[in-house]
């Protein structure tokens, strides 16, 4: 039987556009760069290069406040002109799961087709 706990998870998560992807881009950006947190901009450029399109500044900046109130980010030096963006444990725990079920689907999409007959008894 499976487990719906996770569906609701993804459930939440993509209750507001954007959210996956800038958690996901977020979690494997600070992994890049050795666990930093990163400013804006870099997370920006982050999701350019890791997903290869881009959403607009409004939108992440509208995304990271709710992923914030969700406890799926932190932000450090929030005051200054320059803050940066981290992912909290529960965070990462998301995004693993986000990338578990996306890695999912890849495999799924590059399996060959199966003949109809196969796996037919007779």
């Amino acid at each position: 039987m499976l487990n719906f706990d996770h569906l609701r998870e993804l459930d939440e998560l993509f209750e507001h556009r954007d959210f996956a992807i800038v958690l996901v881009c977020l979690a494997q950006g600070m992994a890049a760069v050795d666990g930093r947190p990163l400013h804006f901009r870099e997370l920006a450029r982050a999701i350019v290069e890791q997903s290869g399109s881009y959403v607009p500044e409004g939108n992440i900046s509208r995304v990271l406040p709710r992923l914030r109130q969700s406890g799926l980010v932190t932000v450090d030096d929030e005051n200054s002109r320059h803050p940066a963006y981290s992912v909290t444990p529960l965070g990462r725990c998301k995004a693993d799961l986000l990338i578990f079920v996306m890695e999912t689907l890849e495999n799924r999409d590059n399996q060959p087709p199966e003949h109809p007959d196969e796996g037919r008894q007779q």
